[in-house]
């Protein structure tokens, strides 16, 4: 049987708030960070930051093999049976590939400079962070398995504790130090360097603690079992290269046909659009390892449930804030900048139109991810990424930043329109929740008035575009609670009464 409604709520609201809780400290200290940065490096340093950034994920995904997401997809369900074992030598077995192959990443970094500056000549001035560059590769591999193997074991606490407050705060002090000692980019990438150090150390901990909890078990791991780790990870690989393939490419094309400067004000509007993004990280965080679980079960009723409410929670935390990037868009902008402003302005407002589809069909593809449609994805991404590829060789060169903003929106459309129809015909799963119809009206009220404020022409600068924000998203919950919320939010807020 599947769990009660509240009771699936509510877990997914613990594990879902404690990422809201990280991201709200990033939003706090890490945006206005980031506005510093892009002001204190400039264009075009900021570029070359976006390039060997590239360069450190693309190595890095090229020798990941996938391996961290089987561990999301197959603690859950072995920890479920009693399996202890299978999850103890999953997690070594992932780890210790992971860590050799981090090291064989390095490497190749630094050998791999000539053709590197071959391809990328305006990272000329900036050989001598190579090797910095090598070891954001091997620490970002190994903080991401440890990302997904906290996740895998529910806990969302640590993960956070480690990757959202160590981590960016150990590397705003060190970069404001270096900063300010001259060091530049070099200064902020020693920053990156020392603070994943930190981050990683105590999420290793962490992990230690979990397998150490565990009870031992002596039974026999199959080879098929096995080859069911080695299958997932290998099509997970392979979306996931997909999904690196894009920055990659958009990056490489702005600078070779456009200049160094276009490529920092993409790093900019990609930072905004990952602020849109981080609603459906939030909710994605802790609902995939649910998912995993549920479908171990073999309870699609409960996927489908969790599903919905995934969904209507994501579009409850995003409309706000992308409303606000919609229509303030230049405002926010120009505070990292003239440059920025001037070039951003229409690529940004067609990405965050583009969002919308993002948040009204919710983590599709992390469900199908995870109850065993992972080659469907799979197929679906290798086809968006050719969409989005083919638009960009098409557009930038006449269009610059708005052919990458076109090109992305479109591959978008179709991975997300391809997902829910598999969701429909493979799974039985509706997209369409009754529990939507109450969003109607919260999203109405936000945009009036954001609209009114707009055409008094008084909001400029970051706090007051901060308070405008604050303000929508007292405005949505205030007409959410007016329409009044569903019987299940109701037992939520009972049951958080209780436990306070």
């Amino acid at each position: 049987m599947s769990q009660s409604r509240p009771e699936i709520a509510l877990r997914l609201a613990s594990q879902s708030g404690l990422v809201m809780l990280g991201n709200v400290f990033t939003l706090f200290v890490g945006f206005p960070f980031q506005i510093y940065l892009a002001r204190a490096l400039g264009a075009d340093q900021l570029g070359a930051l976006g390039l060997l950034e590239v360069v450190a994920q693309t190595v890095g995904s090229l020798f990941s093999f996938g391996l961290g997401f089987s561990l999301v997809r197959y603690i859950p369900q072995h920890a479920g049976c009693g399996q202890n074992r299978h999850v103890t030598s999953l997690v070594a077995t992932v780890f210790t590939a992971t860590a050799c192959a981090g090291i064989v990443a390095a490497i190749m970094v630094m050998v791999g400079q000539p053709v590197l500056l071959y391809w990328m000549p305006e990272l000329h001035p900036y050989a001598g962070l190579l090797p910095l560059t090598a070891l954001m590769t091997f620490l970002g591999m190994l903080i991401g398995i440890s990302q997904q193997a906290l996740r895998a074991f529910f806990d969302i606490r640590h993960m956070i504790l480690m990757s959202s407050f160590v981590q960016l705060l150990i590397k705003v002090a060190i970069t404001l130090l270096l900063l300010g000692l001259g060091w530049e980019l070099m200064g902020y990438m020693v920053a990156v360097v020392v603070s994943s150090a930190f981050a990683l150390f105590g999420m290793l901990w962490w992990i230690y603690v979990h397998i150490g909890r565990l009870n031992r078990t002596a039974e026999v791991i199959s080879s098929e079992t096995r080859m069911s780790w080695l299958s997932y990870s290998r099509t997970t690989y392979g979306t996931y290269l997909l999904g690196v393939a894009g920055p990659f490419a958009e990056r490489l094309l702005l600078a070779g046909m456009i200049n160094l400067a276009s490529v920092g004000v993409l790093l900019v509007i990609r930072q905004l659009h990952m602020l849109l993004q981080v609603p459906l990280t939030i909710i994605t965080t802790g609902v995939a390892p649910m998912f995993a679980a549920a479908i171990a079960k073999g309870d699609l009723e409960e996927v489908g449930h969790i599903y919905h409410i995934a969904t209507d929670w994501g579009c409850r935390l995003g409309f706000p804030l992308l409303l606000l990037l919609l229509l303030y868009g230049d405002e926010v902008l120009s505070i990292y900048g003239h440059a920025f402003s001037t070039a951003g302005q229409l690529p940004l407002a067609l990405l965050v139109m583009g969002q919308v589809l993002n948040l009204l069909t919710g983590p599709v593809g992390a469900m199908l991810d995870m109850v065993g449609h992972e080659k469907d994805m799979f197929r679906f991404n290798a086809v968006s990424n050719a969409i989005g590829f083919g638009g960009m060789l098409a557009l930038v060169p006449h269009f610059g930043l708005v052919g990458i903003v076109v090109g992305t929106t479109f591959s978008m459309l179709y991975v997300n329109a391809a997902a829910l129809f598999t969701m429909k015909r493979q799974l039985k799963i509706n997209w369409w929740s009754a529990r939507y119809a109450r969003l109607a009206m919260p999203i109405g009220a936000v945009m009036c008035a954001l609209v009114l404020v707009k055409l008094t022409g008084t909001v400029g600068g970051p706090w007051m575009l901060a308070t405008l924000l604050f303000l929508s998203y007292a405005i949505f919950l205030g007409a959410y609670a007016w329409a009044g919320f569903s019987s299940e939010d109701k037992e939520i807020i009972a049951m958080l009464r209780g436990k306070a």
